[in-house]
């Protein structure tokens, strides 16, 4: 009964340690399926930037016209 107690104490740490060391940090450049979580917000750039192709061919036509 004392080595099951033993083996769970030492098991609870490790999880408990690596989500408040910031797992989507380090875990994010060496973890590409945990990069999706975190990614997206640090990807706020392409989401102006879908805006613009559609923008642009709005200035496209309008200039072609002109």
């Amino acid at each position: 009964m004392m080595p099951a107690t033993d083996d769970d104490a030492p098991l609870t740490p490790p999880p408990d340690r690596i989500e408040p060391q910031a797992p989507p940090e380090a875990p994010s450049p060496s973890t590409p399926p945990e990069t999706p979580g975190a990614h997206p917000p640090e990807i706020a750039p392409p989401a102006p930037d879908e805006k613009h192709p559609n923008e642009t061919p709005d200035e496209i036509p309008h200039g072609s016209g002109a």
